[in-house]
């Protein structure tokens, strides 16, 4: 949604009332898959917009339920790989508000079971544009958060050039898809400007 960069208070009402109504229609009907998927979806964006607006515990306990809903619809429905895309991107935004924190090595750990989910959904879909979005988003994820850890005051050089030369091989692969994309002519102008702000990473990897 556009407005969680423009304006996240007013994103934040609009998801809560999405999620007002999709917990009546949960409530009415609670095995169907879909209407737990909404109420999952209206979590995420509700996590996402109190991040930007700086309430991180607040954002995290919506998450995390967010995340529970996303779980039981893997449990009971794992073939709707769709409706499991909000699973991977709660963990990523989970991830972020960590690393927001302070927190770099639980956001990692955040980061690496989406991107797990991101790419055992693009196995069954593999030709999913969305999927892939996803994944790329994930790696490039994981490589922000290991520039992170490489620009802790007090980390040893060896150790920063150890954390630059894993935050370099997780931007390369995420570079690879957007490469592709624009090998294939699919979605160009998105594609390049992904593929810029992979190199822009990777040029702060060989930053001393």
């Amino acid at each position: 949604m556009m407005l969680l960069a423009t304006n996240p208070a007013e994103a934040l009402e609009t998801y809560r009332k999405a999620f007002a109504l999709s917990s009546e229609l949960n409530s009415a009907d609670t095995l169907n898959v879909h209407h737990r998927s909404s109420v999952a979806d209206a979590l995420l964006g509700i996590g996402q917009a109190l991040h930007r607006l700086g309430k991180k515990e607040e954002a995290i306990q919506n998450l995390t339920h967010a995340l529970e809903l996303e779980k039981s619809i893997e449990a009971v429905a794992p073939e709707r790989i769709f409706l499991l895309r909000t699973l991977s991107r709660t963990y990523m935004e989970i991830g972020n508000v960590l690393l927001d924190q302070g927190e770099p090595p639980r956001a990692l750990e955040n980061y690496r079971e989406g991107l797990a989910i991101a790419e055992k959904s693009l196995k069954r879909a593999p030709t999913s544009l969305n999927h892939e979005i996803d994944r790329g988003d994930l790696l490039q994820a994981q490589g922000r958060c290991y520039l992170t850890l490489a620009g802790k005051p007090g980390t040893m050089q060896a150790r920063r050039s150890e954390l630059k030369r894993e935050a370099s091989s997780f931007f390369k692969k995420e570079l690879g898809i957007w490469r592709d994309w624009t090998r294939r002519k699919v979605a160009a102008p998105y594609a390049g400007r992904r593929e810029a702000q992979a190199l822009a990473y990777l040029a702060a990897c060989d930053q001393p």
